[in-house]
Order: structure tokens, then C-alpha cells, then sequence
């Protein structure tokens, strides 16, 4: 029976393969890149085939703050929006007008820091006319790339109707009726799989809420509509908790009601005012922007820190024997598994070879002299640099934990408050908890709680500014830190 259900929400998915987030970021990259790759192209022209004077630095300068200009503006104009992207018209209006006042923004601080002079007229008409044509080409390249998908049925967010009763039976006849070609319903899910039909408006029981949980865990689902009676709050509260952990989208679908309900979280399939209660953390462009930063940080960093890097391992290996570095499987993004990598700190017949759970204590025997330095000073994290490199990890959030950690003979999630939701974003090497001294042996269950309530809050309150003072604070913290060892 296992088998089946798995082998029918596979073929219900099997054509899902590009989500609405991918677009959203595909199209929040090519804008910069048009705008910076006919920057670029003008500028060698012009330097290499025209003059031998080399202005290349303000060139570069000039091209990167009208890439950065360009996705700000996109941004105000909501050219990055679900209406914009997938309407049946390109906003060519709104992009030139866009691209324009970038143009009108560069040429008005050249004139005010009087450094005009410097950059050639030819260049600089070049580059404004043939980016806006760039932008323009790139958006119908990409419109007509999305039609394409649509029409082939691999443009859609995944769902399922959570409730398969009288209500849910009502919103999916709605959701045909509304015939809208982002969304595909894969199903119902529901509890009560005696007293619910197996089908219904064309759509089969696919299982359980733990059948999501794996549906979810598994990304086969984008987006869960709750459709139960909202007399069920018992019901409906202990099913929103087991939610609040997963990294999809999920609404609440209300009873058609006979007044507009005043607020921008509320939005309508023909007569169902839909409810957002939890959205995707860190989508659309706050997703691209912390992978961009992920990326070149851990770059910048590896190449600065390969000879340290290089001098630990031999050290590492003249002490004692075993392997230069300790992998340990941690939770990851969605409650996934991923693989750590560190420094070997302790001796290969420790527990730590084994994977133990149990975290190391001050004046741990288990640790070798260079260990403990390198525990000291967080070194044994540098090699986490390469788990941020291949997108297991990013270098700021809630620092992964062990499989099985326990507190006690308990698990983590047993003792404090939505534990599992701190899972919504990768795992970093750094974190708000970790530069608010909540590091090292989790001994209470106080250090746990305070540990987690900081992991949370830094989810909710996340920016690439947040992220660059958690940095600052981490490179302070290296100096001194009582709490490592």
C-alpha cells in the first residue's frame, strides 16, 4: 500500500520540475546581468579597439552600481511580481522607465562629483541605449521561456488540499473552476481516511499528515491549503504546529464570507478568501542575495585561509594518528541529513570517530593539545567553508545539530518549543545564538531554550545586514570566547 501511494504521488508530480521561486530569482539575475554584460562589452570596445588610455576601474565601478540600481528599481516598479511575470505582456513601459531613471541617477552624480570627464560619451550612449535594449530582449526571452512552460504543464507550485470533507471538497471545485495554471493540486490529505471519500472533484486521498510530512521532506510539495471547519481548532492548531517546521507555504482556506476581510495576507480563489499563515523564509530575491553572499565570502575566505588551513592539517597529523578531517551527520535544511566537515579535534579512538553524540566538556580527555586550540580559536570549523561551497550550509544561521542530540535520554524537540523550526533555513557556521554566548555544552535546559529563541529570531529578522554584523561580532568573539574548548 506504501508503494502505491509513493508510485501515485509521483506520477501526480512527475511533470513538476520548475517551481515559481526558480522564475522569480531567474528573472531578478538576468535583469543585472543584461544590464552589466552590455556595460562590459561596450567597455572593451571602447578601451581595447578605440583608445589604449585605461579607465577601466570607474568603468567597472559605473557598471556594477547600474546592475545594483537596475534590481532596485525593478523591485519598486514590482516587475518581479507573479502578476508581471506570468501576464500575458511584457512591462516594457516599466522597464525602460526603470532602467531611465538608473541612467538619470548615474549621470547626475558624475556631474555633482565632477568627474564627468572620465567617462566617454560614446561609452556611456553605448551602455544606456544598449542596455535598455538588453532588458528588453532578455524580459521577452524570458516571457516567452515562461509561456512555454506554462503551455507544457512544468510552471506550477505543487499542492495538496489538507481536508478532504465538505469543505475542501468545495474549494477544490473551486479551484477548477478557477483554472489557474500556476497551481497544481496533486490531492487531499486527511486524517480521517474512513469518513472521508477517496475522491473527490477529480483528486485522490493521497494519505496522512505524516504522508505530507514525507511529501514535504521529500520536496514534492510547494504549498498545503488547510481547508477544514474552523470549529475544528483543535484539530486544525495541532496540524498548523506540525506545519510551522517545514519549509513550504501554507494557507488557510476561510468559508466565503460576505465582507471583504481589510488585510494583504488575505487573498481570494473565486469566492475562498485564502489565509497565509506561514510563508517560505528567505525566498525570491533575500534568497538569491544570501546565496550570492554565501558564495563569495566562503570563496574570498578559502583562498585567504588555504595556507593556515594547510599548516593545521600537518600539525594535526604529527600529534597523532587518524585522518586530517571528522564528518558528522547533522540536520540540515528541511530536516535534511547533510554531512559536517571539521577538523579532527580529538584522538581517533575517541568518541568523537564514532560520531558520539555526547558534546565535548571542558578539559575533555578526548581532545589532543592542537584540538583544544583549534576548539579554543574555532579553527576546527574553517573546512565548513566547503559545506557552504556546495550549498549544504551558509556561513551565518542556526548552527547544525547532531542527529540524535538529547538532552538527557530526550529529544531536543520533546523539551522546547517549535525545536524543528530552527530547520526552515540551512544551518551556518556562525550564528545570533553563538555571538550572544549561547555556544559551547548545552548543560541546562535554560542554555538550550536561550540557544533556540536566538535561532528563531534571527530567522524572522533576517537581512544581509543582519548577517555582516553577526560576521563582525564572530571575528571578535574568535579572540575570546569562554565558552569554547
Amino acid at each position: 500500500m506504501a508503494a502505491t501511494l509513493e508510485d501515485r504521488i509521483d506520477r501526480k508530480s512527475e511533470k513538476s520540475k520548475i517551481s515559481l521561486i526558480f522564475v522569480r530569482n531567474l528573472a531578478q539575475i538576468l535583469d543585472p546581468i543584461a544590464i552589466g554584460t552590455v556595460g562590459a562589452a561596450a567597455a572593451f570596445i571602447y578601451l581595447v579597439l578605440l583608445i589604449s588610455e585605461d579607465i577601466t576601474r570607474p568603468l567597472i565601478f559605473t557598471i556594477v552600481m547600474g546592475c545594483a540600481g537596475i534590481s532596485v528599481l525593478c523591485h519598486w516598479f514590482d516587475l518581479y511580481s507573479p502578476e508581471n511575470l506570468f501576464s500575458k505582456h511584457v512591462p516594457v513601459g516599466r522597464l525602460l522607465a526603470s532602467w531611465a531613471i538608473v541612467c538619470a541617477i548615474l549621470l547626475f552624480l558624475a556631474f555633482s562629483l565632477k568627474i564627468s570627464s572620465d567617462f566617454s560619451r560614446i561609452w556611456t550612449v553605448s551602455w544606456f541605449m544598449g542596455g535598455a535594449c538588453a532588458l528588453v530582449g532578455s524580459r521577452l526571452l524570458l516571457h516567452g521561456w515562461i509561456q512555454h512552460q506554462v503551455s507544457a504543464g512544468t510552471l506550477v507550485e505543487r499542492a495538496v488540499i489538507l481536508g478532504a470533507g465538505e469543505q475542501g471538497t468545495r474549494f477544490a471545485a473551486q479551484i477548477n473552476k478557477h483554472n489557474d495554471p500556476f497551481i497544481q493540486v496533486l490531492g487531499f490529505i486527511d486524517d480521517r481516511a474512513t469518513r472521508v471519500p477517496r475522491s473527490s472533484q477529480g483528486y485522490e486521498l493521497l494519505g496522512n499528515t505524516q504522508t505530507l510530512i514525507g511529501m514535504i521532506r521529500a520536496n514534492k510539495i510547494d504549498q498545503v491549503f488547510i481547508a477544514l471547519p474552523t470549529n475544528a481548532m483543535k484539530r486544525l492548531t495541532e496540524i498548523i504546529e506540525q506545519l510551522a517546521i517545514t519549509p513550504v507555504r501554507v494557507d488557510l482556506v476561510m468559508d466565503p464570507l460576505e465582507f471583504e476581510i481589510p488585510n494583504e495576507t488575505v487573498r481570494h480563489i473565486e469566492k475562498s478568501p485564502i489565509l497565509k499563515i506561514f510563508d517560505r523564509p528567505l525566498t525570491g530575491w533575500p534568497c538569491v542575495l544570501k546565496r550570492i553572499e554565501d558564495m563569495l565570502l566562503a570563496a574570498i575566505i578559502l583562498v585567504f585561509v588555504s595556507p593556515l588551513m594547510l599548516c593545521i592539517a600537518i600539525a594535526i597529523k604529527l600529534e597523532s594518528r587518524g585522518p586530517v578531517f571528522f564528518t558528522q551527520k547533522r540536520y540540515g535544511f528541511n530536516d535534511n541529513h547533510i554531512h559536517v566537515l571539521k577538523f579532527r579535534t580529538m584522538y581517533l579512538n575517541s568518541e568523537e570517530s564514532h560520531a558520539s553524540l555526547r558534546q565535548a566538556m571542558r578539559n575533555d580527555p578526548r581532545v589532543t593539545r592542537v584540538g583544544r586550540f583549534l576548539r579554543k580559536s574555532s579553527l576546527d570549523e574553517l573546512p565548513q567553508f566547503f559545506n557552504v561551497l556546495l550549498g549544504d550550509m551558509s556561513i551565518v544561521g542556526p548552527r547544525p545539530h547532531a542527529i540524535a542530540h538529547t538532552y538527557g535520554d530526550r529529544e531536543l524537540g520533546e523539551l522546547v518549543d517549535h525545536y524543528a523550526a530552527r530547520h526552515r533555513v540551512k544551518p551556518g557556521i556562525t550564528g545570533w545564538a553563538q555571538v550572544n554566548g549561547w555556544r559551547g555544552e548545552t548543560d541546562t535546559l535554560e542554555k538550550l531554550q536561550k540557544r533556540i529563541e536566538h535561532d528563531l529570531y534571527y530567522i524572522k529578522h533576517w537581512s544581509i545586514w543582519f548577517d555582516l554584523v553577526i560576521i563582525w561580532k564572530t571575528l571578535f568573539l574568535i579572540l575570546k570566547d569562554d565558552n569554547a574548548y
